[in-house]
């Protein structure tokens, strides 16, 4: 349903969204996919189902929260300036800042027509418009948590409760939004069944937002490009926040001193993860 939508169009304006998926190389060329699991659309596509969906209907709007999720990894790696995604060079570092916003920009309007081709499969007008808002609505909170998130990074100290409901807006708006189209596939008009799987993939993804500030200090072996982007940005992850709150005043000074150097070094992420280890804060997270 994806490479349907961003294939044959002449512009290589969709050579870097499908480059973005991991389908093609920079020149365009087929390649076999990185095996990276698509999350939001599968977890979309598995509510649909237990929902017994029309599977083309689910599609539709699997596609529109896939594509929505990965324009937002193309502008979150202009933001941290991530030379990588998934092993090989970003959209940013290969075709520069201003075609990637460019394209993240296009691929936010896919996702969105994505869900208006399902006019094509019977699908009524005031139902494509709820699922329209739904993911409009949830694009808001991410933007909402990742206003959040950076403006933490000016902070000295953040309540633990702020931190939490930044990671859920940012990390948590798309996943709930794919467990609530899951339902809209299934176009049932039930608010109940409707929130609780939209709570739920809400949820998920403010778990799935700790674990990834768990492995950015205590992972299984180096950390990748990603990983060392976070941490030259210096994010207020969860073990930080917890050690900034609750660690010794020798712990919060050294720490504040490693965030106030203007580039942060490899030893300086190594150093830092034994002030969280010695504050409780890896124990906490």
């Amino acid at each position: 349903s994806i490479r349907t939508l961003l294939s044959g169009r002449d512009l290589p304006l969709y050579r870097i969204m499908l480059y973005q998926f991991g389908w093609v190389n920079e020149d365009g060329r087929e390649q076999t996919s990185n095996g990276l699991p698509l999350v939001h659309g599968e977890l979309c596509m598995e509510v649909a189902k237990a929902l017994s969906a029309r599977r083309e209907v689910a599609l539709s709007h699997a596609a529109a929260v896939e594509i929505s999720h990965k324009f937002w990894q193309v502008h979150v790696d202009v933001a941290d300036g991530n030379p990588d995604r998934n092993g090989r060079p970003s959209v940013w570092w290969t075709w520069g800042p201003a075609q990637a916003i460019n394209a993240g920009d296009g691929m936010h309007a896919m996702a969105r027509l994505a869900l208006f081709k399902l006019r094509d499969l019977g699908v009524h007008s005031e139902q494509i418009a709820a699922s329209v808002g739904v993911l409009d609505a949830a694009i808001v909170l991410l933007c909402e948590g990742e206003y959040l998130e950076i403006s933490f990074q000016e902070r000295p100290v953040v309540a633990i409760d702020n931190y939490l409901e930044m990671a859920e807006r940012r990390s948590g708006a798309l996943m709930g939004c794919a467990s609530r189209l899951g339902v809209s596939a299934a176009q049932l008009d039930d608010s109940i069944i409707g929130d609780g799987l939209q709570a739920f993939g809400s949820y998920l993804g403010l778990v799935r937002h700790i674990v990834d500030d768990y492995a950015l200090f205590w992972g299984l072996g180096e950390r990748d490009q990603t990983q060392q982007g976070r941490l030259q940005s210096k994010k207020k992850t969860l073990p930080v926040v917890h050690a900034l709150t609750h660690g010794g005043a020798t712990t919060k000074r050294r720490i504040g001193e490693i965030y106030m150097k203007r580039i942060l070094e490899p030893t300086d992420a190594d150093h830092l993860s034994e002030l969280l280890d010695e504050a409780g804060s890896r124990q906490f997270t």
